[in-house]
């Protein structure tokens, strides 16, 4: 048996090109970095398969997205009772990519776009990147329920006459809150009495630990556009691949043509064929036993911070890797972060990245193996008890 799991094999080392050996060469090679959302889970032996048999022989020619592609991607449950057809998709080389193309096809330069913040910081960076105007819609906390939208502030922005477009991430990107149908359903009606168009990126939605509680916004608009990718949650960032998908096949063929004129064509046949891959059954038994991992993580993170680490909370979240964690106090945030860092070799990311209204959280990855992350805990107890 593999280390973690039947199936799931993990890596002590990373290639020279990966941003995790970048970081460790600036820290140093004992680095632990836990705050780049990806896993040092190795590629599944599945997809390492398709990829050898491939590479040995078949050319590595130009591809396309095929017919039984389109029609894996819309089979998903959580497309399910959806009609979906090859004009409802498209594909480019990531979500990123994706999100930039919608916001160049439904916003001019100067329009307002909505995210709710914290968030992850790539959305607020390429919103302003592309000359558009950043509204910021501030998450509250609860004692008992995690983050709730405030849907005054919400409708209060959107009624401003420049605001084109809700950028929305279910689940939510760092707090790990699943949006669940009646809030998805509040959003949807208020966008839709004011005009907006609603982008929603779901690329951590099969790491649902509840799939049931997730609902695609395809569920509830006739005009969103979702927008996801597999590469999150099978640790595959390196074979570049997304799409875009929405019920009104206008809107796609706009994103597809901004695709076209950006030059980048389609993911390559490597991509494409990973994508195929973990969307069977084989790829929904790896994806169980990851999650299993990633749960045992997040509890034994929960339990060293409630015995070890007092002062500090987090949210367990109802996605994902990430965990957000919030140590109550900007100065103990920033002492704490200095030992983790600097002299005991643990990198996580600083909640003021996300735009972290309260400047008292930082961002956690526990999708590692197992050993590892237990490892960075003790580190992390070591740099809690190091604070003054």
């Amino acid at each position: 048996m593999k280390e973690g799991g039947e199936m799931i094999e993990f890596s002590k080392s990373y290639d020279e090109f990966s941003g995790r050996y970048q970081e460790a060469a600036k820290y140093g090679e004992n680095l632990l970095p836990l705050s780049i959302a990806e896993s040092n889970a190795v590629c599944p032996k599945f997809v390492q398969d398709i990829i050898i048999e491939t590479l040995n022989k078949k050319p590595l020619e130009y591809a396309r997205p095929s017919n039984n592609l389109y029609e894996i991607i819309s089979q998903k449950n959580k497309y399910k009772n959806v009609k979906l057809g090859k004009q409802n998709i498209a594909f480019d080389l990531s979500a990123l990519s994706l999100l930039v193309h919608a916001i160049k096809v439904f916003t001019d330069r100067e329009d307002g776009i909505i995210v709710f913040t914290p968030v992850y910081f790539r959305f607020f960076e390429l919103i302003k990147m592309n000359n558009r105007i950043l509204y910021e819609c501030q998450l509250k906390e609860t004692e008992n329920k995690g983050y709730v939208i405030d849907f005054d502030e919400l409708e209060k922005i959107m009624s401003k006459s420049e605001v084109k477009l809700l950028l929305i991430c279910n689940p939510h990107n760092p707090v790990g809150q699943i949006w669940d149908f009646p809030t998805l359903k509040k959003i949807s009606l208020l966008a839709e009495s004011y005009g907006l168009q609603i982008v929603s990126d779901e690329i951590h939605s099969d790491l649902a630990f509840l799939s049931s509680k997730f609902t695609s916004f395809m569920k509830l608009s006739d005009t969103a556009i979702i927008i996801d990718s597999p590469t999150k949650s099978f640790n595959t960032q390196a074979l570049k691949i997304g799409y875009a998908i929405s019920k009104d096949a206008t809107r796609i063929t706009l994103i597809e043509n901004e695709v076209n004129k950006s030059g980048t064509g389609n993911p390559s046949l490597l991509a494409m064929q990973a994508m195929k891959s973990v969307y069977g059954s084989e790829g929904e038994l790896w994806l169980k036993d990851y999650k299993k991992i990633i749960r045992f993580n997040i509890e034994y993170l929960e339990n060293t911070i409630k015995k070890m680490m007092p002062d500090f909370s987090m949210y367990y979240p109802e996605a994902s890797f990430l965990v957000w964690v919030d140590t109550k106090s900007q100065e103990k945030l920033i002492k704490f972060l200095k030992n983790l860092e600097m002299d005991n070799g643990v990198l996580v990311s600083n909640g003021c990245k996300f735009l972290d209204p309260k400047g008292t959280h930082f961002r956690i990855n526990c999708g590692v193996d197992s050993m590892l992350f237990m490892k960075s805990c003790g580190i992390m107890v070591k740099a809690y008890n190091q604070v003054d």
